[in-house]
């Protein structure tokens, strides 16, 4: 290649010419030299670089601080600042392009400048198109790393590498999680109620086989004992909590197979109407009566509900936490052989208790309801009081019996409707016989019935449950309120992934301060950075292999260039 000046400036450079035969034979071993115009490097020669770097840091910056302002918070805040849609993920990949573009662009140039530093001492001229490749990428990065003799352009060769990883690493620093957010909510609800109390009167010389029956207590029953559908009614659109503590009154039950001891104390005889048959009767340890009849090859009883109330022989106004376990109820049930001789007697006792319960962390999703795990408040260990409101003579219409517990609101039940209640089950309406065989005479088809068969102590467990939700959601419901909840995206940062990243931020900043401090102080080195001209204006000295210089400023190698025209030989 040969150029030729189209001015004769003062100082002007001598012309080169590069004879590719003349590298061949000679030894690939320069020293850079000195030039002979004096040479003063300023700041101002790295205003871009500068500029740049003031650039990554405050694109830098504007990440971290997004991120710290948003982390933790729902995207909703930044969909409701942004317009246009403009996600938080894009303005963050825009921001760290733009901060990568800015901190390799100050990292190239010291890697040329760095150059022409290493050139002080001898190398390779290979070693230059190396730094060149070097400062325009990673791939020369890599070269100049393992192929160049570690050196300060080593540094800015790692940090060009290693920038690779900003992208990938910046985009796992967002995480969008689905957070369940509890907010206050009138209309998700669900009953409870410190009080059974339908308010009936009767008048003062009634029996109390004659206090009105709870038809819908009843129903509640039956559902239970058929295993009909006993959803619990709950108002709640999505999903809903109720931290609680709520409390209300309820009836529990208490089983156990008494089979042995009732049979140990059973009489048989010859029946007085029926002389063919044998009568047996017998007694639970709770004091229920049952009576089974056989006649040989003929019939024998197979099935019985009897139940006794404790609440019958008790005056009102001497109610007490005594009577908190008001009725027991056996259930007999046997199978028989071809003689109609019975096989397999069991028996079972089963108590029923008012009792109060506590409910926490109640959970609801549509209609589907949880109640949790209840906790049962044994009412026995309170204390119970009569309060008569009205002043008949007998006192028993509006009385009602108050217990009291520690740590619990108070819970009442009315007189009559405990009374009732009590009625029912001792009633024909419930309590069953069953003879197999030919004696259809002896058979009772009570409701209790539903339990031939079936596993007692679970399905009075059900029908308790059944009653006790009858209690929450009957005439005296309350109504807790609750929180509905609502599934929030949040923004999540995780700063373990921008450790690369400022890793290399603050690397660049230094490489690039303190190559330019360098250049500043070793003047006789020009700031060519990664000029293509640069090597133009040296002239290669073949005995001393010295490469020299009359433009020693950049601004003269610009000028150079603008005013000489070059063509290929």
């Amino acid at each position: 290649m040969a150029y030729q000046s189209l001015a004769s400036p003062e100082n002007h450079a001598e012309q080169i010419e590069m004879d590719e035969r003349r590298f061949a034979h000679q030894p690939r071993i320069i020293k850079h030299g000195k030039g002979h115009e004096k040479n003063v490097n300023s700041v101002s020669a790295w205003s871009w670089e500068i500029a740049s770097v003031a650039g990554s840091l405050l694109t830098k910056t504007a990440i971290v601080v997004l991120l710290a302002y948003y982390g933790g918070r729902p995207l909703a805040d930044w969909n409701s600042s942004m317009p246009y849609d403009i996600s938080l993920n894009a303005v963050i990949a825009v921001l760290t392009t733009g901060n990568k573009a800015f901190m390799l662009y100050a990292v190239s140039s010291c890697i040329g400048q760095a150059k022409w530093f290493c050139f002080k001492s001898s190398q390779r001229l290979h070693n230059m198109e190396i730094f060149d490749e070097a400062s325009r990428g990673s791939s020369g990065s890599v070269w100049l790393i393992f192929k160049v003799a570690w050196n300060f352009a080593t540094i800015g060769a790692i940090i060009t590498v290693l920038a690779l990883g900003i992208d990938p690493f910046t985009q796992q620093v967002v995480q969008l999680n689905t957070r369940n957010v509890t907010v206050d909510d009138p209309d998700s609800t669900f009953g409870f109620a410190h009080e059974y109390n339908r308010n009936s009167t009767i008048s003062a010389n009634s029996y109390l086989d004659s206090f009105p029956q709870d038809f819908q207590m009843q129903g509640a029953i039956y559902k239970a004992l058929y295993g009909l559908d006993t959803r619990q009614k709950v108002n709640c659109a999505g999903t809903c909590v109720w931290d609680g503590p709520y409390y209300s009154l309820g009836f529990s039950s208490n089983c156990s197979n008494v089979t042995m001891q009732t049979l140990e104390s059973q009489k048989c005889g010859k029946d007085a109407t029926n002389t063919a048959a044998t009568l047996c009767n017998m007694t639970t340890p709770g004091g229920v009566q049952l009576s089974k009849q056989d006649v040989e090859t003929d019939s024998v009883t197979s099935f019985q509900v009897h139940s006794v109330s404790h609440l019958e022989d008790v005056k009102f106004e001497d109610v007490g936490t005594a009577q908190i376990n008001f009725l027991t109820l056996a259930v007999y049930m046997s199978s028989f052989n071809g003689n109609y001789e019975a096989l397999g007697e069991n028996i079972t006792e089963c108590t029923l208790s008012l009792a109060g319960f506590e409910y926490s962390n109640i959970t609801a999703q549509g209609s589907s309801f949880s109640l949790g795990n209840p906790r049962q408040i044994d009412l026995h260990q309170g204390s119970a009081r009569v309060v008569t409101n009205d002043s008949d003579a007998l006192g028993l219409t509006g009385s009602d019996i108050v217990f009291e517990t520690s740590g619990v609101p108070a819970l009442t039940i009315s007189w009559q409707d405990w009374m009732a209640l009590s009625n029912f089950f001792t009633s024909s309406s419930f309590q069953a016989n069953y003879v197999s065989g030919n004696a259809r005479t002896q058979t009772t088809p009570g409701a209790g019935q539903a339990l031939d068969g079936a596993d007692v102590p679970n399905t009075f467990k059900a029908m308790t449950s059944s009653m006790t939700d009858y209690v929450r959601n009957g005439p005296n419901m309350q109504l807790a309120q609750g929180q509905r909840v609502n599934p929030v995206i949040y923004v999540t940062v995780l700063w373990e992934w921008l450790i690369l990243p400022l890793f290399l931020e603050v690397a660049a900043l230094l490489f690039t301060f303190t190559l330019i401090v360098r250049s500043c102080l070793e003047a006789h080195v020009p700031i060519w950075k990664s000029s293509a001209l640069a090597l133009l204006a040296y002239q290669y000295d073949e005995t001393t292999g010295v490469l020299c210089t009359q433009i020693n400023r950049p601004e003269r190698l610009k000028q150079f260039a603008k005013e000489t025209t070059a063509h290929l030989e």
